[in-house]
């Protein structure tokens, strides 16, 4: 796996132990500032993958992705390439066999 590719669990689980070292060294001041400062970046990324995750499965549900591969994260077969879910666009490629980013 690409070592750069963000990953929503490796992510929560980085904050888990981040919110760990913060509760046991409160007087680590300048330490636990930037790990304060590397949570909150991980936070923002998990927001955003989840609202990504979101409009998405409102896609599927909507029918604008009409089919896609679990196994391999792709979108196998679509309807449009550019819609609009709840007032966010969503883009999706309208060539088979595109990747999902979830």
């Amino acid at each position: 796996m690409n070592e750069n590719k963000f990953s929503y669990e490796k992510s929560i689980q980085r904050i888990k132990e981040i919110a760990e070292t913060l509760k046991n060294n409160p007087l680590q001041f300048e330490e636990n500032l930037q790990l304060f400062s590397e949570a909150m970046s991980l936070i923002k990324k998990c927001q955003n993958y989840i609202e990504q995750a979101e409009l998405k499965v409102q896609a599927i549900i909507d029918g604008k992705v009409m089919d896609y591969d679990l196994d391999n994260n792709q979108v196998i077969q679509n309807s449009i390439s550019n819609t609009h879910v709840n007032d966010k666009q969503v883009l999706i490629s309208s060539t088979e066999d595109d990747e999902l980013p979830f």
